[in-house]
């Protein structure tokens, strides 16, 4: 497990590539960036720190993935026991900003303005009164591009991943919807763009249409994609500063595609005139 650097990828400007995997059956997430690691230990005496009480940090984490400069960002630290948390914002290194959250229902929730310099990463840590503490970093960019962290999505069914409804966690998050997974890699990981990898009903007609348009089967197992839980993705993705992109393989059809669509002279050739084809099973 990397340590925590600063920001996940420009206070140090240094990548990492780290596989996350659900042990059931979520989705495998790529993640191109630093990942921000929680932990609870004593600070260096050297490092201030303000919090009052007996709170007992155990995470943090901000409200979005990427934040626009001088807007407003809500960073929270999670907590047992009553009192305060103390925030400091430091920037390679040195500290910029600080304050002081009160811990309500284990949670201590400090709204924070992030400095108005483009393309900067900014660490944050929340201290508890008990001296353990918790980091979290925010990246404060205009485009997610200039930093970019991706992962991508494969589980497009309108419920959660089965094993995960009710009865288990993950680190310990308790799943109540797919879209539940886009908040937990933003809060942990700070993923600023979702790919949602063979979405499509077909890679000649990636939207499925008439008695297909709500939910349509997927081309590559046997599951099936809902349209309600595509968009509800991409609104979690909005909602946490992060991009949607739509996975698609250029150049490429289902069997049984439609010669009135795709033309027959469009099709690669071996040098004996037989098609060139990949064998990526049926549909």
């Amino acid at each position: 497990m990397t340590p925590p650097l600063g920001s996940p990828v420009n206070d140090v400007e240094d990548t990492h590539i780290i596989e996350t995997r659900h042990p059931l059956t979520i989705p495998a997430a790529i993640v191109l960036g630093t990942a921000v690691v929680a932990t609870a230990l004593p600070l260096p005496s050297s490092t201030p720190a303000t919090a009052t009480g007996t709170a007992h940090v155990t995470r943090a984490y901000t409200d979005k993935s990427t934040h626009e400069p001088g807007k407003q960002a809500t960073i929270t630290a999670e907590a047992s026991t009553e009192r305060t948390v103390h925030f400091s914002v430091s920037h390679l290194g040195v500290e910029i900003d600080s304050g002081d959250a009160t811990v309500t229902n284990g949670k201590a929730t400090w709204t924070y303005t992030t400095p108005s310099e483009n393309n900067r990463g900014y660490l944050v840590t929340a201290t508890g009164g008990d001296g353990t503490h918790a980091e979290t970093a925010f990246d404060a960019s205009t485009s997610w591009t200039r930093f970019p962290r991706r992962g991508y999505l494969s589980h497009f069914k309108p419920t959660a991943p089965d094993g995960l409804a009710d009865n288990a966690t993950y680190e310990p998050y308790l799943f109540h919807a797919p879209s539940d997974y886009v908040t937990k890699l933003s809060q942990d990981y700070h993923l600023n763009a979702f790919q949602y990898y063979d979405w499509q009903y077909r890679h000649e007609q990636p939207v499925a249409k008439g008695d297909l348009k709500n939910e349509w089967p997927l081309w590559y197992r046997d599951t099936y994609a809902s349209a309600a839980t595509i968009n509800t993705y991409v609104t979690k993705a909005d909602a946490v500063g992060a991009s949607s992109l739509a996975y698609s393989m250029a150049y490429a059809v289902n069997d049984g595609y439609d010669t009135n669509a795709i033309k027959e002279d469009w099709i690669l050739r071996e040098d004996n005139g037989s098609n060139w084809q990949r064998d990526f099973g049926s549909q």
